[in-house]
């Protein structure tokens, strides 16, 4: 399980929800919930958005804890989709794992 899915699960349950009610309110069928909460797919940030928001949870206050649990790519994936500059942290992280490629062949 990913750590973001996991914190959604904990977030879910402390709020008492069940799978089949944060369906109904975020809108994301329910099997989709569960391979998230399991860490079985990489979720968009708009659908991330949908759930804490049907959570009850400021997304922008979610972020402030940081995406951890989210591999470097999928940080940067969810920045450029809420139109942040990311062309310089791609350029760096690509240069980082290319680096660790090499280094480990």
């Amino acid at each position: 399980m990913t750590e973001l899915g996991e914190r959604l699960r904990q977030e879910r349950r402390r709020r008492g929800m069940t799978l089949a009610v944060l369906s109904r309110k975020s809108g994301i069928a329910q099997p989709n919930l569960s391979l998230i909460e399991n860490g079985k797919t990489d979720p968009r940030w708009s659908t991330v958005e949908r759930v804490l928001v049907a959570l009850g949870i400021d997304p922008s206050a979610f972020l402030a804890d940081g995406t951890r649990g989210l591999d470097p790519w999928a940080r940067l994936r969810h920045k450029a989709e809420r139109g942040e500059d990311v062309r310089d942290e791609a350029w760096v992280l690509a240069a980082n794992t290319k680096r660790r490629a090499m280094a480990s062949t």
